[in-house]
């Protein structure tokens, strides 16, 4: 499984001079790599039109699309299904005849531009941007293309416009080679621009993953490096193995997912649950930065403008920041914690609820609740240990007992549920039926549910 993370870099020199050179090809590098990429999308489109052009003024291609034409016309009106199966056999060999007549247009677009399609936009920005080192230039050459061939069906049928890159994209490099001395760990990027690694407080363990990449446990793939706010970061991507864990693929966690208990594990086989983070504290933090930020942004409405004006900015931008580190460290730890609660149990599957609907016309929960982000940690993290995410239908799964099935939507009262079936098996010592955690019985319900769909879709899989 390939991850990706964030390692701030600095430039690691023997000199001065050296440091001033290598940062004046960084900052030529940030001004010049997403003219590169505007280069490789017009050249590339430039060369699809070119085999259109060659392929439309071919003589054979008129003749051959003028019977495909009639035929699709036939089948519009023909009622008959001998006769339809007929057309469908010819419009099948005339489909063929096409195909082959595409294939030698092709090679003659080839054989006019001298080399092959893809190698055209190398040969663009080799000549326009002969300062940028070639392992950069074939990586970007690469990406872009891939994106393009992603992207042109979307284009051409109107769906989307070419894709524009603009200034502070990420520069590509292939797969970096760390190597470690007495104090740092360090790697040599194009151009004989040597970088050290800056870990900070690494709450996301990347030191270690760099040494199991040192060590050859982790493999590193191609990555890039990207100049924010005067800082060098490394977006290195990382090949890790799955563990080989011993699971059980019939035992299942369920989680539920809420904006004021963050999550709350349960699992099918079982009464065993765990709710993950505080009450409250996720929602109220968010809400507190939330306000300061209004209050400073408030406070700026009555400053002139000048040099103290853009300092204050820069504080209402930290504020944001601050906001959406806070979010994703939580979300790191809660989805860790569900990953650690499976794995306890031995769960080699994890259902979740698909809530992609849920938040869509609710600004509140569409500004507060960072579930997608918490379910892709969850399914990243999941497949790593080899374990199964699978994706439900949300439907009552607050409202059924998770114990005897009975449905009714008095049964929740906020944070408690009651089952109002008077031969619920859930019972306590006098006989009555056990008021539990809400959020515990819709974990239960959403473990032991088969109602299962594609993520985003509504439909059950039984229908796609």
């Amino acid at each position: 499984m390939i991850i990706t993370r964030k390692i701030e870099l600095y430039v690691h020199a023997d000199s001065k001079d050296k440091k001033d050179l290598d940062w004046q090809m960084l900052r030529y590098l940030d001004n010049t790599i997403y003219k590169m990429a505007n280069d490789v999308i017009s050249h590339q489109f430039l060369n699809q039109n070119l085999s259109s052009r060659l392929l439309v003024h071919n003589k054979n291609y008129k003749p051959l699309k003028k019977e495909i034409d009639i035929i699709e016309e036939n089948l519009n009106s023909e009622l008959s299904k001998e006769n339809k199966t007929k057309l469908l056999l010819n419009k099948k060999k005339l489909y063929s005849k096409l195909t082959i007549l595409k294939k030698e247009v092709d090679e003659r677009t080839k054989d006019i531009l001298n080399t092959s399609i893809q190698n055209t936009t190398y040969q663009v920005l080799s000549d326009k941007y002969s300062l940028v080192h070639s392992q950069i230039r074939t990586c970007l050459n690469s990406i872009v293309q891939k994106n393009y061939s992603n992207d042109i069906y979307d284009v051409l049928s109107g769906k989307k416009s070419l894709a524009t890159y603009k200034k502070g994209m990420p520069i590509p490099f292939q797969k970096p080679e760390f190597k470690k001395n007495k104090f740092d760990i360090y790697f040599t990027f194009p151009g004989k621009i040597n970088f050290g690694l800056h870990f900070g407080k690494d709450k996301s363990n990347n030191k270690i993953i760099v040494d199991n990449i040192i060590s050859g446990k982790y493999k590193s793939c191609d990555s890039s490096i990207q100049i924010k706010d005067k800082k060098i970061i490394l977006l290195l991507a990382v090949d890790i193995p799955e563990n080989k864990i011993k699971l059980d693929k019939k035992i299942t966690v369920g989680v539920d997912l809420g904006i004021n208990t963050p999550a709350y594990a349960a699992l099918s086989n079982n009464v065993c649950g765990l709710a993950i983070g505080k009450r409250d504290e996720f929602l109220n933090v968010r809400l507190r930065l939330q306000k300061s930020r209004r209050d400073m942004q408030k406070n700026l409405s009555f400053t002139i403008g000048g040099r103290g004006r853009n300092k204050k900015l820069q504080a209402l931008d930290r504020y944001s920041e601050k906001e959406r580190n806070f979010v994703k460290t939580q979300n790191h730890i809660i989805s860790r914690s569900i990953i650690d609660f499976a794995i306890e149990n031995s769960a080699g599957v994890i259902n979740l609820e698909d809530i992609s609907g849920i938040t869509k016309d609710n600004t509140f929960l569409n500004r507060n609740w960072s579930y997608f982000e918490l379910q892709t940690n969850i399914e990243y993290k999941a497949k790593q240990n080899g374990i199964e995410v699978k994706y439900i239908n949300p439907a009552y799964t607050s409202q059924i007992c998770s114990f005897c099935g009975h449905h009714s939507s008095t049964q929740r009262d906020k944070e408690r549920f009651t089952c109002e079936n008077d031969n619920c098996t859930n019972k306590d010592k006098h006989g009555n039926n056990k008021t539990i955690n809400a959020d515990y019985n819709s974990a239960r319900n959403i473990a032991k549910s088969t109602n299962f769909q594609e993520k985003g879709t509504n439909k059950s899989k039984k229908d796609l």
